[in-house]
């Protein structure tokens, strides 16, 4: 009897660490998706870019929570402030960073992951 009651232990142990693995896993693969549409959405659907930051819970399921950063982006190659916007003669190439991040509560702690590009557009200098 002690042996049994050894062994539904240990097995219990291995069984309810594997389900929150796959809890777990499955957190993370839903919020990749969910960061995923976010950044396409403003990628692709956003009429303008302007240094701006946006936070919200996603409709669907309210249990994530979303930010979304969009910057100006200067390469880190040592270059002086007056050089970061290159001109030409239709208008200023002009480079944002957009991140966006997604978090959930999964217990008592917090989880989350970021997801991070850069967008490279023409704004016309007239």
């Amino acid at each position: 009897m002690t042996i049994l009651a050894i062994a539904m232990s240990s097995l219990y142990r291995v069984f309810g660490g594997t389900l929150y693995t796959i809890k777990s896993a499955e957190s993370y693969a839903h919020a990749t998706v969910l960061a995923e549409r976010m950044m396409n959405e403003i990628l692709y659907e956003k009429g303008s870019f302007a240094p701006e930051t946006s936070t919200g819970k996603f409709e669907a399921n309210e249990r994530f929570t979303w930010e979304s950063v969009i910057e100006e982006y200067v390469a880190p190659i040592g270059r002086a402030e007056e050089d970061t916007v290159y001109s030409n003669s239709v208008g200023d190439i002009v480079t944002y960073k957009v991140s966006v991040k997604v978090g959930w509560m999964e217990g008592q702690k917090e989880r989350g992951l970021e997801l991070a590009t850069l967008k490279t557009i023409l704004e016309d200098s007239r």
